[in-house]
């Protein structure tokens, strides 16, 4: 694994060390050096930071996606909950219209029933006058 974050202390230009060594060597100047206790700490403090920056970084964004997929998830169910309560109401409708004309079906028998009843009665009045 090779780490970034240190300047040539010659030349200034970025150094790439490998992890575990002491010993550098810039790639613009080709000079060597030896990483000091102090550059050494600057440079852990460096990554440690990094690391720290990137981890809450990943945090934020795994809260983000978890957020966002909570709120796709309430949005399909409030979807299927609109769909059931047009069925609902597809349903009640027709319960109500299929009432309405058997209560209507009932009135116009009713009605026509007396109708009927009633010319029958009158029809066998007069029948039973000629007959008498």
């Amino acid at each position: 694994m090779q780490v970034t974050g240190i300047d040539c202390p010659f030349c200034g230009a970025p150094v790439t060390l490998k992890a575990g060594h002491s010993k550098g060597t810039c790639d613009y100047c080709s000079k060597e050096f030896l990483i000091e206790s102090k550059m050494a700490q600057d440079f852990g403090e460096k990554v440690s930071n990094t690391l720290q920056e990137n981890e809450s970084k990943t945090q934020l964004e795994i809260r983000r996606l978890q957020a966002s997929q909570q709120m796709s998830m309430l949005q399909m169910q409030l979807s299927n909950l609109r769909t059931e309560k047009r069925h609902l109401e597809r349903y009640n409708s027709r319960q109500a219209n299929n009432q309405r004309k058997r209560i209507y079906g009932v009135i116009e028998a009713g009605a026509v029933g007396k109708s009927r009843s009633n010319a029958f009665l009158n029809l066998s009045k007069q029948f039973t006058r000629r007959v008498r």
